[in-house]
């Protein structure tokens, strides 16, 4: 499962403000029973964060303890976007559980160059599968396309070890094609010797 990350047990009085000064994250580990208050470093979540998505499984070591946990919650600021506050959810690798997972459309630029315009409706799908089948994101290729108008969540050709639950027919976007003008306006832009 790759690196582990470290926590430590948190007093349910410590100053949630101050731990951020300090450089630390405050957050809560659920399940097994009991809550557990926890604080992260605060560059080390961040990291891990960025780095394995908010859907992945990864190991936590709390008081000499291993245990696969994933991300159940990220706060963020709303100004700045810095994480303020995480929660974990312990996690039993041979039972299956719920997720919701971005939705990301490939060669997105390549697309535009074709002359179409992506309409996002829905960013993100509800799926379920066993912990390690959970990935950090859901691609869609530009195949997928198709000629088509519209691109379903039935469209999405997901791993046989994951289910999506998500409504088959809610409508993750709409493709249309530009316009000549847009496409000329696009053209000018790309002229070389031309003003910026």
């Amino acid at each position: 499962m790759g690196e582990t990350l470290n926590i430590m047990p948190r007093m349910t009085t410590a100053n949630a403000g101050r731990l951020r000064r300090e450089g630390y994250i405050p957050g809560v580990l659920y399940g097994g029973g009991a809550n557990q208050p926890v604080v992260f470093d605060k560059k080390s979540a961040e990291s891990f964060v960025l780095h394995k998505g908010e859907n992945a499984v990864f190991q936590v070591s709390l008081n000499g303890q291993i245990q696969p946990v994933r991300i159940r919650e990220v706060q963020r600021h709303p100004v700045t976007g810095e994480i303020v506050h995480i929660d974990l959810q312990k996690v039993q690798m041979d039972k299956k559980v719920k997720a919701t997972v971005p939705v990301r459309f490939e060669d997105r630029e390549k697309i535009s160059r074709l002359g179409y315009i992506i309409n996002q409706q829905l960013n993100t799908v509800e799926v379920e599968g066993l912990p390690g089948s959970i990935p950090p994101h859901i691609s869609i290729p530009l195949r997928a396309l198709d000629g088509r108008r519209s691109i379903r969540v039935s469209d999405i050709e997901a791993a046989e070890e994951l289910s999506i639950i998500s409504d088959p027919s809610d409508i993750i976007a709409t493709v249309t094609r530009a316009s000549r003008t847009e496409e000329t306006d696009e053209e000018d832009k790309g002229q070389p010797g031309q003003e910026q």
